[in-house]
């Protein structure tokens, strides 16, 4: 497994006064236990900067209008996108988790930073392709957005876009997309129904966000959607490892796999709506070995980026994760996209 970063698409979410404790320290502090680790041998490697176009983002199924405003630089137009996106406008008009008072720089430029993140989850799948191997890339993973525009955090829907992207320049027919958030996957089962090239699979809270806001859009079932109830933590692995089953055996081994690995359901996040599964560190990286195994298996080439993760604390079982594979990873080497 090679690891890749790019920390300029990542940054601190208070720069828009935005209250969402979605640190941009996950990644770095990530990058500097690995450093620290005289065991691993592979270092974390540094993105060249790239962008995916209007067009690779409106081909991946996302609304003509809703791109061509967030392209626009018109704040008039991005502002609105952004304050949903984020939830920082409640139903009566007072704000959600938003400072304006701390806001500094424009919205427009978190479109680009999201952008840049989608762009960079496009680069990793394309290097796995080219190494016929496993990438992780230290963030990605908008799960939320839709083909009508961005919800839940996510703007555009990095794991669809990288897919299709990849199925125009031919280099895959088929991927399926892994999705164990604690939120369930909506915005991938929503923009990919129908779809039978990509398969994709959910491990998600039972109740809670987005699921307690009746009928829409979110409802939209993925492939195989495992859904654990409130507080069955210690069945957790035994509910993931069935899923994994079902996916191998009713569906064709495909081109390509996508994860969204989220540490979200970790006992020490802090982001409210994902208190609903309570997993201790331990039990997180059992999840994380199961998945890595599950792969590893079947000699996919792979991406892995990091999806929800809140919190101080947030870093703590991807690292886990590396270390216990420290013997796999390899040192990440410069490559450009074309």
């Amino acid at each position: 497994m090679k690891i890749y970063s790019k920390f300029e698409a990542d940054p601190e979410l208070t720069e828009w006064g935005i209250l969402v404790p979605l640190l941009k320290s996950r990644a770095t502090q990530i990058c500097e236990e690995l450093e620290n680790d005289s065991e691993i041998q592979g270092r974390v490697g540094v993105l060249r900067d790239y962008l995916l176009t209007k067009n690779d983002i409106i081909s991946a199924g996302h609304d003509e209008n809703f791109v061509e405003a967030i392209f626009s630089n018109d704040d008039a137009k991005i502002d609105p996108i952004l304050q949903e996106t984020y939830e920082l406008i409640k139903a009566d008009g007072s704000f959600n988790r938003f400072d304006p008072m701390q806001k500094k720089r424009r919205f427009h430029e978190l479109f680009l930073c999201q952008l840049a993140e989608a762009s960079n989850s496009y680069q990793c799948a394309k290097k796995a392709l080219q190494d016929d191997g496993q990438v992780f890339y230290l963030s990605g993973g908008m799960h939320h957005a839709m083909t009508f525009g961005g919800r839940g955090f996510c703007l555009i829907n990095d794991a669809i876009i990288a897919i299709r992207k990849l199925q125009r320049e031919n280099l895959i027919k088929t991927a399926w997309v892994i999705d164990v958030d604690v939120h369930k996957g909506d915005g991938s089962a929503e923009m990919s129904q129908g779809d039978d090239s990509i398969i994709t699979m959910s491990v998600h809270m039972k109740n809670g966000w987005p699921l307690d806001m009746g009928q829409g859009p979110w409802s939209v079932p993925s492939n195989i959607d495992v859904e654990i109830e409130d507080g069955d933590n210690e069945r957790y692995l035994v509910h993931l490892r069935a899923g994994l089953g079902q996916l191998r055996d009713d569906y064709s081994i495909p081109d390509f796999i996508f994860i969204n690995l989220g540490g979200d359901p970790y006992e020490k996040d802090s982001l409210k709506s994902s208190e609903l599964i309570q997993l201790s560190r331990e039990q997180m990286l059992q999840r994380n070995k199961m998945l890595y195994q599950f792969v590893s298996d079947l000699e996919v080439p792979t991406l892995w980026t990091m999806g929800g993760g809140y919190g101080e604390h947030s870093y703590e079982t991807y690292v886990d994760f590396f270390k216990s594979i420290r013997a796999e990873v390899r040192a990440a080497d410069t490559f450009e996209v074309v």
